[in-house]
């Protein structure tokens, strides 16, 4: 008695890392305020900031280390604009999302949210939100010029994924720049 019903259902996801996870806080904290029902879904290494922050946590596998290490090592190689450039495709997208979507996929059909709300660079998530056809919302954690910089690679790989989950090609990432955007990014920035 007493209890009001939630508003509606999100599920917020989020990539590995605290520059990942923090900046998914404050949203998550509104959106409870506002009492909406609440999940996260991350990295289960995420788990302990997730917690700190008083979230829910709906852990999915962690992105395969022996994956992701060769790439951090050839990145550490290269100019930093070609590093990012690299990360973003190869680690980002080739390695993540396709270790990722499978998890996130489920999380959506299971759960059943109103809107998913993800980390611009949580691309599982968006694409997954995309192939259920809920509604989803990005958080940008980094400068859009940031991101301008590695949009070639990251539409060549992402047409990949795609492709092998049966969504149509998206070369110039329309359907990443159509998708609402909030962010905690000052204006003069």
């Amino acid at each position: 008695a007493g209890a009001s019903c939630p508003l509606m259902r999100v599920l917020i996801s989020t990539r590995l890392g605290a520059g990942h996870i923090g900046p998914m806080i404050p949203f998550a904290h509104a959106l409870l305020r506002d009492n909406a029902e609440v999940i996260v879904t991350a990295p289960a290494s995420g788990a302990a900031t997730i917690a700190a922050a008083g979230l829910d946590h709906h852990p999915i596998p962690d992105p395969p280390e022996d994956q992701r290490t060769p790439i951090f090592a050839k990145a550490a190689t290269l100019a930093p604009d070609e590093a990012n450039a690299f990360v973003a495709g190869d680690l980002f997208v080739r390695v993540d999302t396709r270790a990722a979507y499978p998890h996130m996929r489920a999380a959506i059909e299971r759960w059943r949210p109103d809107v998913v709300l993800h980390d611009i660079s949580d691309f599982a998530a968006g694409l997954a939100a995309e192939a259920t056809g809920v509604p989803a919302v990005s958080v940008g954690i980094m400068l859009g010029s940031h991101m301008q910089r590695v949009v070639r690679p990251i539409a060549e790989a992402l047409d990949e994924v795609r492709a092998e989950i049966g969504l149509d090609p998206d070369p110039t990432l329309e359907r990443i720049t159509a998708t609402p955007c909030f962010t905690l990014i000052p204006p003069a920035l």
